[in-house]
């Protein structure tokens, strides 16, 4: 488990599913992603998409690796950051993270997952560069990156389409080298 301050990270089991299924498929809670359907997404694909990763014992893996957020206090489940599309030979790997239950947004669960996960990515899976896209409405996102140290690297015009809007948006890419990091960890994992 990755332990922070407010959370904890831990593998994700079976029975997360069913938490899974309810929070992708809320166009409440996905709102700020702009799918105002959630996913839309079986509880049956949910299974299959992650059946593999979570029988596997396989820690590191390339395609992608989901993980749960819990409260530490409570061990609630109301999030999930996963790795992808790690390239070992470059050292990079793409980061995402929801925190699913909107009524833990704001409470710095999310900045406190995100950066014990971060330092768990440079240090455990060798990497030098870390990488996240984000759509340019989501300013709350954008704004914990920043804090974190991610930098923005480039920016695809009408990208995504947001159904909560109804528009194409403009999608971020942001990344965060591990020599930045390793010059501010020491202040934002305290």
């Amino acid at each position: 488990m990755i332990i922070g301050k407010k959370t904890i990270i831990r593998p994700m089991e079976m029975e997360d599913v069913d938490f899974i299924h309810g929070w992708w498929n809320n166009g409440e809670a996905l709102a700020y992603s702009g799918l105002n359907y959630g996913f839309m997404m079986s509880k049956a694909a949910l299974e299959n998409r992650f059946r593999h990763q979570i029988t596997s014992s396989d820690m590191y893996v390339s395609d992608e690796k989901m993980f749960i957020i819990c409260r530490k206090d409570d061990m609630m489940l109301i999030g999930d950051i996963s790795y992808r599309n790690w390239d070992k030979r470059n050292g990079s790997a793409e980061i995402g993270l929801e925190i699913c239950d909107p009524a833990n947004r704001g409470k710095g669960y999310g900045r406190d997952a995100m950066a014990a996960f971060v330092d768990f990515m440079f240090r455990h899976l060798n990497l030098r560069r870390v990488e996240l896209t984000t759509a340019e409405s989501n300013k709350a996102g954008q704004a914990l990156y920043y804090k974190l140290g991610f930098k923005e690297i480039g920016i695809a015009r009408d990208r995504y389409y947001d159904s909560v809007k109804d528009c194409y948006t403009n999608t971020l890419y942001m990344d965060l080298l591990r020599s930045d990091w390793d010059e501010i960890k020491e202040s934002i994992l305290k």
